[in-house]
């Protein structure tokens, strides 16, 4: 084109996109549909009913189940020892006895709490919906805390002394372990709300964002190695198994293998169901996964072989979107319709189900998933940029000066507690 002394060309031109990507809330109920904690006797759970269950591994029933003040279908728990740590809508995250239920303490954030915690030996890291990502010693008090531009629904990883998390802010960030400081931050265009834990392998990670799109990103430095475009939006970020990565995505039903060296696709299967948020598994050689016909439907959890060949399918009278977890050869899958199966991993038949009480929740959700044109740029200023190991062109308006990442503010963890009784079975 040719505008007079302005002469540009359009293969010269770049787009800062604005995603206003997926965004729920539940409400009371009975349904569950988070990633469970288990052990060689429980496993553990929360609902949407506000209650954390464990439940008898071999034969599905009920040990105790402490109650909290928010749902808790969405949350992710994980084990410590003879503890037990999970979020809540409450905006609390609790350590439990795993043992009894009993509260040992528990801490308060701004928001809703559905990232689950990533534990080290003397830390504990998670995200709440008011935006902060959180750092607590092994008795629940605040080391630090780090703000990002948007909700936290993410669970995050940590390798070394890095912790990578995602963000409502369509960023990926990783932070300094020791002192909540940002090491680097990787920009997409949509929000990025992986239930499970960041996928880390090696030196990359892996991980899905409402752009429609799954990206590889050196763990390091922040620098994409790879982006794919799938067509679907994910809150979730893959399985990567000997050198592929396998990841459903939401809109398309369709389920992928991709290389993991480069991200094009090895094989694609289309499903009956909506994948956009299914663990994924690989036990015995074969991959499990999960989803729902649409968002009260009926739920398919399927086996494939490694080729992408389906070896069964258990179907639930509610979607199955956060799909199976397997522990020691045991398959356990949530459900929206209030209730928890153990499968056999050879036949997908059903061993036992617990049920929950209440019915299924009902959700809220935004998911415009609309895409804005926010500024014309030069492309230079975007190749300058990802040169420079930024990982992202910044977008005025999620930037926050450094001072204020890891600042204090009033929440803090409390020293009586008025949450209610654990009730035995």
């Amino acid at each position: 084109m040719d505008f007079g002394d302005f002469n540009i060309e359009i293969r010269d031109l770049g787009v800062r996109e604005k995603s206003d990507g997926l965004r729920w809330d539940h409400e009371f109920g009975g349904t569950v549909a988070c990633v469970p904690a288990y052990d060689a006797e429980r496993l553990y759970f929360g609902c949407d009913n506000n209650k954390f269950y464990a439940v008898d591994i071999e034969s599905g029933r009920e040990m105790w189940y402490y109650e909290t003040g928010g749902c808790m279908g969405n949350a992710t728990s994980v084990i410590d020892g003879n503890r037990i740590h999970v979020g809540s809508y409450d905006g609390f995250m609790y350590c439990l006895d795993k043992e009894t239920g009993k509260l040992i303490w528990r801490f308060k954030t701004g928001g809703k709490v559905v990232s689950g915690p990533a534990i080290t030996e003397d830390r504990i890291i998670f995200g709440s919906k008011d935006g902060y990502v959180y750092c607590l010693d092994r008795e629940g008090n605040e080391l630090w805390r780090f703000r990002t531009g948007d909700e936290i629904m993410s669970t995050p990883t940590i390798k070394e002394n890095y912790v990578y998390i995602g963000s409502y802010d369509c960023n990926l960030y990783c932070i300094n372990i020791e002192n909540g400081k940002e090491l680097w931050r990787f920009r997409t265009g949509g929000a990025i709300a992986n239930l499970p834990p960041v996928n880390v392998h090696g030196d990359y990670i892996f991980f899905g964002s409402w752009d429609f799109s799954v990206y590889c990103v050196e763990r390091h430095t922040g620098k994409e190695a790879w982006q794919t475009q799938l067509g679907g939006g994910m809150i979730q970020g893959g399985l990567v198994y000997e050198g592929v990565l396998y990841i459903g995505v939401r809109q398309n039903n369709v389920f992928y293998a991709l290389d993991i060296k480069d991200g094009h696709i090895l094989w694609e299967i289309k499903t009956e169901a909506n994948l956009h948020a299914s663990n994924v598994e690989v036990y015995d050689n074969k991959i499990y996964f999960g989803g729902g016909m649409d968002n009260y439907g009926p739920g398919i959890v399927y086996c494939f072989s490694m080729k992408g060949e389906v070896i069964w399918t258990f179907r639930t009278d509610g979607p199955t979107w956060v799909g199976p977890s397997v522990y020691d050869g045991k398959i356990f899958v949530m459900a929206w319709n209030c209730k928890v199966y153990r499968l056999d991993p050879e036949t997908g038949k059903e061993i036992w189900t617990f049920r929950t009480s209440g019915a299924p929740s009902n959700e809220k959700v935004v998911d415009k998933n609309r895409f804005e044109v926010q500024t014309i740029i030069a492309k230079e200023e975007i190749d300058e940029a990802s040169n420079a190991g930024a990982g992202y062109v910044s977008i005025p308006e999620i930037q926050f000066p450094s001072s204020e990442y890891g600042v204090k503010s009033e929440y803090g963890r409390t020293s009586e507690y008025s949450s209610g009784d654990v009730t035995y079975k």
